[in-house]
C-alpha cells in the first residue's frame, strides 16, 4: 500500500490578492521616478555631446597649428628658393610658348621709337622670322630713316628673341637674358 507523502515547507506563503497590489501602486511616485530618470538620461546624453565637442575642438585646433607650422616652414623654403623656382617655371613656358611676331614687333616698334636719336640701329633676329619682322616693322612705319637702320638674320637667335643694338646701348631680347633679369629683380627684391 502507498503511504501519502506530507510536505513541510519552512516559510509560511501568503495568497497574493490582485487587489492588494493595484491599492499599493503610487502613480505619483512612478511619475517622479520617471521623470527624474529621464533627465538623467538627457543630462548624460549633453555630457556626452559636450564632451565629443570638446575633442572635435581640439582635433581641429591640432590640425590648424600642423597647418600653421607647415606654412612657416613653405614659406621659408620658397623665399630661399623663389627666383630659382621662377626661372625654371619661365624656361619652360618660353619654350613651349614662344613670343609671336605680333608681341615682337610691338616691343621693337616701342624700342625703335625710344631710340629715334640714335645715330645707327641694327636689328638681330632668328632668320626664319626675319621677313615677317620687316614686313610688320613697316606695316607699322617703325622703322627710322634708312640710312642708320639694318635688319639682320642672327642664325644663334631662336624665334621669338632678338637683339637691337645702337649707338645709345643694346637691348638683348632672347629668352636668357630676360631671365635673367627676372632672376635678378626678384633676388633683390626679397
Amino acid at each position: 500500500m502507498a503511504t501519502a507523502l506530507d510536505i513541510v515547507l519552512p516559510i509560511r506563503v501568503k495568497r497574493i490578492e490582485k487587489a492588494a497590489l493595484e491599492s499599493s501602486y503610487d502613480a505619483s511616485a512612478h511619475g517622479e521616478g520617471y521623470t527624474a530618470g529621464y533627465e538623467e538620461g538627457r543630462l548624460r546624453a549633453e555630457r556626452e555631446a559636450g564632451l565629443a565637442r570638446k575633442k572635435e575642438q581640439e582635433r581641429a585646433q591640432s590640425l590648424m597649428r600642423t597647418l600653421e607650422n607647415l606654412h612657416r616652414e613653405y614659406e621659408g623654403l620658397l623665399s630661399e628658393h623663389l627666383p630659382d623656382l621662377i626661372q625654371g617655371a619661365l624656361n619652360r613656358v618660353f619654350r613651349k610658348h614662344p613670343f609671336t611676331m605680333a608681341e615682337i614687333s610691338a616691343e621693337v616698334s616701342a624700342l625703335l621709337r625710344d631710340m629715334e636719336q640714335a645715330g645707327r640701329i641694327a636689328l638681330e633676329c632668328s632668320p626664319a622670322e626675319a621677313d615677317e619682322l620687316r614686313s610688320r616693322l613697316e606695316y607699322s612705319q617703325s622703322i627710322p630713316d634708312s640710312t642708320k637702320w639694318t635688319l639682320q638674320a642672327n642664325p644663334a637667335l631662336n624665334p621669338g628673341e632678338f637683339i637691337l643694338k645702337s649707338d645709345l646701348g643694346d637691348v638683348d631680347g632672347r629668352h636668357s637674358s630676360r631671365i635673367r633679369q627676372i632672376h635678378l629683380a626678384l633676388e633683390e627684391s626679397s
